[in-house]
């Protein structure tokens, strides 16, 4: 009878234990998919805002230099200028 009992309970305990592993284990799983998802958004978010700060970096760069090339020519616009004036005197 107590070596009856004792069968009972260990079957009983093997049984939790593999409950535990298959929902522990799907849990697990689920887990590294979820941390997989994540990474995969993560890259890609990153790849598109380095997309769109080169994008916007290039935008201002441009805006730059047509700012200074619109500056130079009114300089040497102005040299011009000074040099006829120069000449004249």
């Amino acid at each position: 009878m107590l070596s009856e009992i004792n069968l009972r309970m260990d079957k009983i305990a093997e049984e939790i234990k593999r409950e535990t592993r298959n929902k522990y284990g799907s849990n697990a799983n689920g887990r590294l998919t979820a941390v997989g998802e994540a990474k995969q958004y993560t890259v890609e978010h990153s790849k598109r805002l380095r997309h769109d700060l080169t994008e916007e970096f290039r935008e201002e760069l441009v805006a730059e230099r047509q700012q200074c090339e619109g500056r130079t020519k009114v300089v040497k616009n102005k040299v011009e200028e000074v040099r006829e004036e120069v000449t004249r005197l």
